[in-house]
Order: C-alpha cells, then sequence, then structure tokens
C-alpha cells in the first residue's frame, strides 16, 4: 500500500508544557530548534480583543513534513459555544504532524514493525522539533529545555528514513542531454 498523508496528534490536555503563546516567545528568542525555516502565528479574535483561536505553524503546507500547534480549548469552545453546550475550561494545546507522501508511508513502516504508536508520534516530533536553554552559541550544541525533555518523556528522536531511489543509465542519459 501507500499513504498519501498520515497525521499524527499529541493533546497536552491543561496545556502542562508549551502554550501557543510560549511557543511564540520561544521562537522569538531562538530558543526552538526545527528543520523547517520559517514559523507562522495566527491569532483569531473578535471585537474587543477576546481571542478565539490561536494557531503556530512550523514549516510549509508543501512540504513532506508539517507542524501544527494549536489552542484546542478555544476550537472546541467556539464549536461549544454555538451549540449552546457547556464550555472548557481545562487548558488544551495540541500538537499536530502531518506527513506526507513518502514520509507517511515511513510513519506507516514504523507502526507495522511494532513500534508503539507514542513512540512514533513523539518520536517524530522530537526528530523534527526541539526546545533548547541557550547555553552554547552553536544552537545545535545546546542543552535541551526540562520542559521539553519532560514533555517528550525520554522517547528517542525518530529518523524517517527514505531510501533515494538509484538512478539508472536512462536517468543518467536524459540528465547529461539535458545539460
Amino acid at each position: 500500500g501507500h499513504f498519501t498523508r498520515f497525521d499524527l496528534a499529541i493533546d497536552d490536555i491543561g496545556t502542562s508544557f508549551f502554550s501557543t503563546d510560549d511557543l511564540c516567545g520561544l521562537w522569538a528568542n531562538h530558543c526552538i530548534v526545527t528543520k523547517t525555516r520559517n514559523m507562522k502565528n495566527v491569532v483569531e479574535s473578535v471585537s474587543g480583543n477576546v481571542k478565539i483561536g490561536h494557531t503556530v505553524y512550523f514549516g510549509s503546507r508543501k512540504s513532506d513534513i508539517f507542524l501544527r500547534v494549536y489552542d484546542k480549548r478555544l476550537e472546541q469552545n467556539r464549536k461549544l459555544e454555538r451549540a449552546r453546550k457547556p464550555m472548557i475550561s481545562t487548558p488544551w494545546t495540541r500538537w499536530e504532524l502531518e506527513c506526507k507522501d513518502s514520509r507517511a508511508d515511513a510513519v506507516a513502516r514504523k507502526l507495522v514493525d511494532c513500534i508503539a504508536f507514542g513512540e512514533v508520534v513523539v518520536g517524530v516530533l522530537s526528530h523534527y522539533f526541539r526546545v533548547v536553554q541557550l547555553d552554547d552559541s552553536n544552537r545545535s550544541r545546546c542543552t535541551i529545555d526540562e520542559r521539553w525533555a519532560a514533555f517528550i518523556n525520554g522517547v528517542s528522536p525518530l529518523k524517517l528514513y527514505i531510501p533515494k531511489e538509484e538512478k539508472t543509465l536512462d536517468d543518467k542519459k536524459a540528465w547529461l542531454e539535458y545539460q
């Protein structure tokens, strides 16, 4: 089989670790190390500056790995308010990883290989994203933030290895003709 997309999610009910506001502050202070180049912060509000939604995006929607972190409580309360149901008072942050094409296939292979779902989700997230303390001039050598270490709970980063297709003689000939 082939997967075109595989979404992985982590719910932090109680927002014990990082809120969307925390992530924006960490990004501004250069405390986030990620394989993506950009972050997009989207805050939705109504008159009177009442926040009704907050989402932070890391990476490009077109890439094979895309991270979305949002305030799930605000999202759910908007729906509950329309349905005239009781609102959620507990803070709730959701982390969603969108894996596409070859990365989606690699996630499926990890699960078929009987790696626990939680280990796959947190492992993939920690391979592509981490929060650090700025204690070295080179951010790749900085110490992992204590809250981040507690969030990933000792799960090792999980690289989604994608074997490269071997070039055929026809591929090399086409490249040479193109040049």
